[in-house]
């Protein structure tokens, strides 16, 4: 699972470490994010959209 260089879906530690348990692999979650440390694995997550905010419209007394 680790070895997948270019995936469709953007896997993070906490869902290969759920997969890999699935199959049955004894692993936890720190041994996997060595893991892919090691191997330069990183999501790239969407940007986050900065919030609008309304202008203060009432009167400041």
């Amino acid at each position: 699972m680790l070895n997948q260089g270019h995936c469709q879906e953007k896997f993070g530690y906490r869902r290969i470490t759920s997969k890999l348990q699935e199959r049955g692999w004894p692993v936890n979650p720190k041994r996997v994010q060595q893991l892919m440390r090691v191997r330069g694995i990183v999501v790239i997550y969407p940007e986050s959209k900065p919030k609008q905010t309304v202008p203060y419209t009432c009167p400041v007394y």
